[in-house]
């Protein structure tokens, strides 16, 4: 179980890591274009990075309500014990 959480941190540290790294790479970047390029360019970006977020929510949420539908609709019902 340790061994699942060293592994679990040590991915978290490296995930964290190369955000910071492209971050500034794409922050460097910037700084060398004039200010109307650079914003232009930052506004695509975001623009792009939104649209991804909205993608990835989606994806989620339909998995989500895939998985609630088989679980309450085509798995069987438990078995119960009594008389309810």
């Amino acid at each position: 179980m340790s061994a699942l959480r060293l592994i679990l941190a040590a991915a978290a540290v490296a995930y964290s890591v190369s955000q910071y790294w492209q971050e500034h790479r794409r922050l460097s970047h910037l700084q060398t274009l004039d200010g109307r390029k650079a914003m232009v360019r930052h506004e695509a970006l975001r623009k792009r990075a939104e649209r991804n977020l909205t993608l990835g929510t989606a994806v989620v949420c339909a998995l989500a309500a895939a998985i609630a539908i088989y679980a309450f609709a085509v798995l069987p019902a438990p078995p119960t014990k009594g008389g309810l």
